[in-house]
């Protein structure tokens, strides 16, 4: 068991998960020392295309109108 006392959430509504907006998450996890990503509307049908550099993607639901998906961070 991993306890932890700091945990930082981010949580969006992207409408539509794009190259950008990846690389803008990407900067905002690293930024603020983010752990969990929560994203709605990513209107993905692939979860192989759902990949946000430092992250796991934990689970998702696909759906090409509405979409979600939880990333956690990599542990070193």
């Amino acid at each position: 068991m991993v306890v932890c006392d700091d945990v930082t959430l981010l949580q969006l509504s992207v409408e539509g998960l794009t190259i950008v907006k990846i690389h803008v998450l990407t900067r905002l996890t690293q930024a603020h020392a983010v752990t969990a990503i929560l994203l709605q509307e990513t209107h993905y049908t692939d979860r192989s295309h759902l990949k946000i550099p430092g992250n796991t993607l934990a689970a998702c639901t696909e759906s090409e109108v509405y979409g979600t998906a939880t990333f956690v961070k990599h542990h070193a």
